[in-house]
């Protein structure tokens, strides 16, 4: 693999109302989610993960109410072990969800880390995942309208993929996009079946109203594939998933990994019984079920446990928001080292993303004025200083001073580079210039970007 330094075009960030959007860190049939900032007034800013609906989804009225009114219900619920909703915006074709950023791992990817390395998630950091897991939908469970009448709230999509494990040791539930209300059925439409399907509890998949049971059935079956490393239900087709949910025996996971406690069998069998009066009938009580089965490690243990696991991964995140953070509000084009056979994803061809950064437009003539006026006073200085001294022939006579300073070729500052006399671009895309081959002349420092960002 060879590497070369060549320009790569970088798309320019996209900014709706206070919020601007850098990298995509996820996607799903809905919207998108992005590594994005907050930018308010005094220099306040803050670190956000940004989830934007599909444009086209979008331009449907019944979407954009269900987004929106689902983000209202989201952001009622205010626990360590969710992550947050912080704002809701509707920006003409722009639908943005805003919630905390957590730099961490998504269960999903840590079953796959593990399975990789050949080892087991070991049971005191299981319990301690996902006694926070449970104390986060037993918040959700129990959130309140503003009259303190209960909100009826549930997840619907419990699975690997929506538990996320901070880097603080902390395990949040995510993703409430298509957590819904009892009584909203009139924005879901008839028949449709919201959530994955290997996870679904029996009266989801038959269309029955959803409980909180609802979600323990779920969580239980991604207990069960935790701690044994494949899936409690999956067949080699949908259909044969469904039949496994809904009539096949249900398999202990010790048949597959001998040395599970009993206690904790028990927890799992007892939260995956078909009938709902049989399974745990709050989050609460099944969490403390688990720590009795397997006490759960503490959140510094987790921490430790995650860094040894996803180091490379934890540092690549951290280094993202670094750069972010310290990018300036627009980006232009750099030259940068790039691997030959890497492919880049440019969305600077996609048309729903807008360039919107007039700040730098005003900030980047008053740099090119600042560094002419440096340059020209180094100039300056230079016509003050004293000539040199002339060695002298010979240990007597006159010394002979000779004036050895040398002249300008112009009295006027070099030209600008052609990115710097382009500025009226409206796009802001600046081509940076080729280092000259002549190393006389002054050239005027170019301005650069700091941004590695080029996608959601």
């Amino acid at each position: 693999m060879t590497v070369s330094a060549q320009p790569v075009r970088r798309a320019a960030p996209l900014t709706v109302g206070r919020y601007t959007l850098y990298e995509m860190i996820g996607a799903g049939g809905m919207a998108a989610v992005y590594l994005g900032r907050l930018r308010a007034g005094n220099g306040f800013s803050r670190t956000v993960a940004v989830k934007r609906l599909h444009p086209q989804l979008a331009l449907d009225a019944d979407f954009v109410d269900m987004f929106i009114t689902e983000a209202k219900l989201a952001a009622r619920i205010r626990h360590p072990n969710v992550v947050a909703t912080i704002d809701v915006v509707h920006d003409g074709p722009d639908v943005l969800l805003v919630m905390d950023y957590v730099q961490g791992e998504s269960l999903s990817a840590l079953l796959r880390r593990v399975r990789q390395q050949d080892q087991w998630l070991p049971f005191d950091i299981v319990s301690g995942i996902f006694c926070g897991v449970l104390a986060g939908l037993q918040a959700a469970h129990t959130a309140t309208q503003d009259d303190g009448s209960p909100l009826a709230l549930v997840h619907r999509d419990v699975s690997p993929e929506n538990v996320l494990v901070g880097a603080d040791g902390v395990a949040r539930v995510l993703d409430f996009g298509v957590a819904k209300a009892a009584g909203m059925s009139s924005i879901t439409k008839e028949g449709t079946v919201k959530g994955k399907l290997a996870y679904m509890a029996p009266e989801q998949l038959l269309g029955l109203p959803v409980t909180p049971c609802t979600d323990l059935f779920a969580l239980s079956a991604v207990l069960w594939e935790t701690l044994t490393g494949r899936r409690a239900f999956k067949g080699d087709n949908d259909g044969e998933t469904v039949n496994r949910i809904l009539h096949e025996p249900i398999v202990p996971p010790s048949e597959y990994r001998p040395e599970i406690p009993a206690a904790l069998e028990a927890v799992i069998l007892k939260g995956l019984q078909r009938d709902i009066g049989e399974r745990f009938q709050s989050a609460e009580e099944m969490q403390r079920a688990l720590e009795e089965a397997a006490p759960p490690a503490t959140s510094r243990k987790i921490a430790e446990w995650l860094k040894e696991v996803a180091r490379e991964s934890l540092a690549e995140k951290a280094l993202k928001v670094a750069t972010m953070e310290s990018s300036a509000p627009a980006l232009v084009d750099a030259i940068i080292p790039v691997e030959q056979d890497r492919t880049e994803l440019d969305l600077a061809s996609s048309s729903s993303l807008r360039r919107t950064s007039p700040r730098w437009h005003y900030l980047l003539p008053l740099a090119v004025l600042l560094v002419a006026a440096v340059a020209l006073g180094a100039w300056a200085l230079g016509r003050t200083r004293e000539p040199p001294i002339a060695p002298v022939a010979g240990g007597t006579g006159t010394p002979t001073v000779v004036a050895t300073v040398s002249q300008p070729t112009s009295t006027r500052p070099a030209p600008l580079p052609s990115a710097v006399a382009s500025l009226g671009d409206p796009t802001g895309n600046h081509a940076l210039p080729r280092p000259t081959a002549t190393p006389t002349k002054r050239v005027v420092p170019k301005p650069t970007s700091t941004s590695l960002y080029s996608r959601d």
